[in-house]
């Protein structure tokens, strides 16, 4: 049996609570079996180290983006800013179906970042988290922009 996959997922605390949990029962419903986690805020003093700590161990790191996140700064810029760092395959999921880069919602610390860019989809999700880090780790060192899936993947799943 494979072993789950430790996925951070960063998101804005305030407003999305709702999708963090929907991505998890229903990534994990279409049998990808990983274990999606996040940090509380409520300690406000211990937060940066919590999430660093968090972000260290995760195979692959969800960034979810909406009409507000490139306004949002604070902990969510800080934990991408980590996640970067710490040179974390990152795939960012776009709540408005964009398959790829969304310039409008994106936040500026993830443009012109080597990142996988994905519609909302518990199946593509699934899918990015099966093959973007070993792409990423492969190819981290020479590549530089953005990434997409190729339209093959979403019509496999009839999308």
């Amino acid at each position: 049996m494979d072993e789950k996959k430790r996925i951070y997922i960063i998101f804005d605390h305030s407003a999305d609570m709702l999708t963090f949990s929907e991505i998890k029962s229903l990534c994990n419903a279409e049998g990808g079996g990983n274990y999606f986690y996040t940090i509380d805020y409520s300690d406000d003093c211990n937060n940066k180290i919590r999430a660093n700590n968090a972000i260290k161990t995760a195979f692959a790191v969800l960034v979810m983006v909406d009409s507000n996140s490139k306004y949002l700064g604070g902990m969510y810029d800080y934990e991408i800013e980590s996640a970067l760092h710490q040179e974390k395959p990152i795939i960012v999921v776009n709540k408005n179906g964009n398959r790829s880069i969304d310039l409008d919602n994106c936040p500026i610390c993830l443009r012109n970042k080597f990142a996988l860019h994905i519609s909302n989809s518990p199946d593509i999700i699934n899918a990015a988290i099966l093959v973007w880090p070993l792409y990423y780790d492969m190819h981290k060192d020479e590549e530089k922009h953005s990434m997409y899936l190729e339209d093959s993947i979403y019509k496999h799943y009839n999308l």
